[in-house]
């Protein structure tokens, strides 16, 4: 693939994350369970470093394997329908204002190093306790936007 093509193909921008590994993955899921908090399906747990309407197709030359760890910090509900864990991951904010620096966009006024736990629906009646391990990621994946 050329360059031309990586620029055709993130023309709507592009989206970056960083997924959890599959250990995180069913400790979370488990964790979630067993305090009755109705979640997405575990393979999609995540944390966004980038969702630019800029096109940055040079992202990719980055994205693989990593190991980046994060703890939980706390509940929120974003946008319109999203249940959040927040996390604090400092190679997550990294990552992000790596991407800033090369021209990224992004539609939030700061970055929020979260996981999505319901993306369906803003859940209610959190409990005050958040998981209390830490989540490890392991790879970065870079795709274009497609509107």
């Amino acid at each position: 693939m050329t360059i031309k093509d990586l620029e055709q193909t993130h023309q709507d921008g592009t989206y970056a994350a960083l997924y959890m590994s599959k250990p995180s993955q069913d400790r979370l899921a488990d964790w979630l369970d067993e305090q009755g908090i109705a979640h997405d399906d575990p393979a999609e747990f995540h944390c966004t470093v980038l969702y630019s309407r800029t096109p940055m197709p040079q992202a990719e030359a980055i994205a693989g394997p990593v190991s980046v760890t994060a703890t939980a910090k706390d509940w929120e509900l974003l946008g319109d329908h999203a249940t959040v864990l927040l996390v604090q991951c400092a190679k997550a904010e990294q990552i992000h204002q790596l991407f800033l620096d090369q021209g990224a966009s992004h539609d939030w006024p700061s970055y929020i190093a979260h996981v999505t736990v319901n993306s369906e629906q803003h859940l209610e009646n959190l409990p005050e306790q958040k998981p209390n391990f830490t989540l490890t990621f392991d790879r970065l994946e870079v795709r274009p936007i497609v509107s």
